[in-house]
């Protein structure tokens, strides 16, 4: 990946609700847009094969590459300046939370608990889940606009800190205790 390059990621399970799929389609039409555009997919399991046979399907093997499973996501998180999560349908994504804490851009579909942590036009972009193609348009936008991504990526950061940090999520808990004590 050059020095110079804008790096979108992700980190996930090979779930079908994870759609990396549809994921590899998103980065395909981006790079068509933008080949500064590179990718990272950090996970592995049980749909590996499909992932990989569309990955090379749409000759990507040059510009997005598979990092595997791996228990230090750190170093990959660093190297990222967008994270993009595409998925159907989610918990709380805790992917999505260490993404946040390490300054990426975010750019997702507003799948389930997605929506209890990124604010649209706040702290990252979102798009509607069946909406997914365009999250293409958002990861160019912030590739053409280093000052919005820059600021979405600082947001990000607070977003994390303010609100699903072990501080304030003690806080919140005493809080609620305190509040409904008898």
């Amino acid at each position: 990946i050059p020095e110079d390059a804008i790096v979108v990621g992700t980190t996930a399970v090979f779930r079908f609700q994870k759609r990396l799929d549809k994921w590899m389609e998103i980065m395909h039409a981006a790079i068509d847009k933008n080949p500064n555009i590179y990718g990272i997919v950090i996970g592995a399991g049980v749909l590996e094969d499909e992932i990989k046979a569309k990955h090379k399907g749409l000759n990507l093997e040059s510009k997005v590459f598979f990092a595997g499973l791996q228990s230090q996501v750190k170093p990959y998180y660093e190297a990222m300046d967008i994270f993009m999560m595409c998925s159907s349908f989610e918990g709380l994504p805790i992917a999505l939370l260490e993404a946040m804490s390490m300054n990426c851009a975010i750019v997702s579909t507003n799948a389930g608990g997605i929506k209890e942590v990124l604010r649209h036009e706040i702290d990252g972009l979102m798009v509607d889940v069946d909406d997914w193609k365009e999250l293409s348009a958002s990861i160019v936008e912030l590739v053409e606009n280093s000052a919005k991504m820059s600021h979405l990526q600082s947001k990000a950061r607070s977003r994390v800190e303010n609100s699903f940090s072990l501080g304030a999520m003690v806080q919140e808990l005493e809080t609620l205790y305190l509040t409904h004590k008898k």
